[in-house]
């Protein structure tokens, strides 16, 4: 792996894990750039992307100026970055195939964002001990989104006929899932936190840890990555650089 990516993830959990006083800066900064360059960054609100918070400080001592505009889903970011409406954003681990197979060449991949163990999420009262048990169940999942890829990956080389499935297509982010359970429309839901752990916490479901969808050979455990524009690469490549 490139040391500038794991620097990249030093960084991320150092700021993630450091107290509020703490000070964190980069070992002989380049001196910023003049005039300064602003980028346009997308995040969606999942938590391995909350230190992105802090990044628009850390990049301004840096010449560039950072703008963060907020998403819902992935997909959204993946739509504005091929359309030019942002620079780089916070996009799943499938976006980029997804926007090279509709035919858009414009999004680059830079790194990876966060991986975690990944489990379904079942209705109280269901059973749910192994894959094969899935037959019979209401599963829940966001089509095309970087869990349903994990997700669908993982049955399929647990030789599961992903077909044969009762899948039921929610779209609109996470909180849908929630209310899909909270009206019993559905048995359990391959989503992502903080509607997970909401879930349970409202004492709707509970989480299957005996059965981890982000161990496929094909997808892995990348909960999410950073792509930048292919314009924003050509034109404004220094400042894209500083920002990794």
């Amino acid at each position: 792996m490139p040391s500038r990516i794991l620097a990249g993830c030093g960084l991320a959990l150092a700021l993630a894990t450091a107290p509020a006083s703490a000070e964190v800066a980069l070992i002989d900064p380049p001196a910023p750039l003049s005039p300064p360059v602003k980028l346009t960054v997308g995040v969606v609100k999942v938590p391995h992307v909350v230190p992105f918070a802090l990044v628009p400080e850390l990049a301004r001592p840096l010449g560039v100026e950072v703008e963060m505009v907020n998403f819902v889903r992935y997909a959204d970011v993946r739509t504005a970055l091929a359309s030019g409406s942002i620079e780089i954003g916070s996009i799943g681990p499938a976006d980029v195939p997804i926007a090279v197979s509709q035919n858009l060449r414009g999004i680059v991949g830079l790194f990876g964002v966060g991986v975690s163990p990944k489990h379904p999420i079942v209705r109280n009262g269901v059973s749910l001990n192994s894959w094969e048990d899935l037959y019979g169940k209401r599963v829940a999942i966001a089509p095309g989104s970087a869990v349903w890829f994990q997700f669908a990956a993982t049955v399929t080389e647990a030789n599961i006929n992903y077909g044969r499935l009762n899948i039921v297509n929610i779209q609109g982010g996470g909180q849908p899932f929630v209310q899909a359970m909270q009206r019993g429309d559905i048995d359990l839901f391959i989503g992502w936190e903080p509607f997970e752990s909401m879930a349970i916490q409202q004492g709707l479901a509970w989480r299957q840890t005996a059965l981890d969808y982000s161990k496929s050979r094909a997808v892995g455990a990348e909960l999410g990555m950073v792509g930048a524009s292919r314009a924003a690469l050509d034109g404004k490549r220094e400042a894209v650089r500083r920002l990794v």
